[in-house]
């Protein structure tokens, strides 16, 4: 699998310095990076809301798309701090680019003049669509798109769009009862979708009749790929070119997961009882061996303390009462 050897390509440190009220940050984040070719690199730049084309031999910046030229401040995240959280950016075949919004619910596309408006998939606030999803793959014409299979995370789904007559329709999607804030799907030359369920801790297979075939678990994973079958979803057809059927958590069959008793299902329907986004950040802030038992467990220990400390204080005080009783005289 590898040689051992490490070759250092490109890399830039900038000094952490913190958020100011006015202007922008000066950290540097760069969430993903595509290759274009040996000497140029295509980086979203999650601290600075911009897609760029970053030459490594001379470490410049050749081009450069802001979000701020096509999107108004007063939508996705707070201005400046994290604002639209731009965490995936692909280079199309046909030179196009295509990058995640995460904070405006939206994919969008492109060219060296800027945003394609007629192509952006999902928009500000439309949760049914996409919800601040993570990793859209495109799937091209050449293998039964234009598609863009996506993690929809915070809908706790993966969700495919094709491409028909001038817009984005929804032509699969797949969902059981454990999934829960999924941040990557790849569709493999195979007809299988490689996904990555972060918060259930799980990397799964899934085959072309919508069953999980293989499991991997692994705490809080963002991203996977089956080595030897392309970058991300670039060997796999699209659904509807695959003829994949949808599933909803009631249709998931013969799989383990499927089919939890009733202990295991405790977790799901706690949860459930809360917003999804509230789910996942806090359990993206807790270490990843925390789960929904050892949550509860400590929200039952310093619940605990905490009335334990009260009585304490209320007993306390009668004590003393007690012990300077009140003198009436007639």
């Amino acid at each position: 699998m590898t040689t051992g050897e490490v070759k250092t390509l490109y890399s830039r440190t900038y000094p952490w310095r913190p958020p100011r009220r006015i202007g922008r940050t000066e950290t540097v984040q760069w969430h993903d990076v595509d290759r274009v070719n040996e000497t140029h690199y295509l980086v979203a730049d999650i601290a600075r809301d911009n897609v760029h084309l970053l030459n490594i031999e001379t470490g410049t910046i050749v081009w450069k798309w802001r979000a701020e030229q096509s999107f108004p401040r007063n939508g996705g995240g707070a201005y400046p701090y994290d604002w639209t959280h731009i965490n995936d950016v692909e280079l199309l075949d046909d030179g196009r680019i295509m990058a995640s919004l995460r904070n405006q619910d939206q994919v969008v596309f492109l060219n060296r003049s800027g945003l394609e408006e007629s192509w952006t998939l999902g928009g500000e606030d439309e949760f049914e669509t996409i919800y601040e999803q993570h990793n859209p793959d495109y799937i091209p014409t050449k293998m039964g798109g234009p598609a863009v299979i996506v993690a929809d995370s915070e809908n706790n789904r993966i969700v495919e769009f094709q491409r028909s007559e001038g817009e984005w329709v929804e032509s699969w999607t797949w969902q059981d009862r454990t999934m829960s804030w999924p941040r990557d799907a790849d569709r493999l030359p195979n007809g299988n979708t490689l996904v990555t369920d972060t918060a259930a801790g799980r990397v799964i297979d899934l085959n072309t009749d919508g069953e999980i075939v293989w499991s991997y678990e692994i705490q809080m994973a963002y991203e996977a790929e089956r080595l030897g079958t392309g970058d991300e979803s670039a060997g796999g057809e699209s659904a509807a070119a695959l003829g994949l059927p949808s599933r909803e958590p009631g249709d998931v069959v013969d799989t383990e997961q499927a089919k939890p008793s009733l202990v295991s299902r405790i977790p799901g329907m706690i949860t459930s009882l809360f917003p999804n986004k509230l789910v996942h950040g806090v359990m993206f802030l807790l270490p990843g061996w925390v789960g929904v038992y050892e949550l509860l467990g400590a929200m039952l220990c310093v619940g605990s303390l905490f009335t334990w400390g009260i009585l304490e204080i209320r007993w306390r005080s009668v004590e003393i009462q007690f012990r300077n009783p009140i003198q009436f005289n007639r």
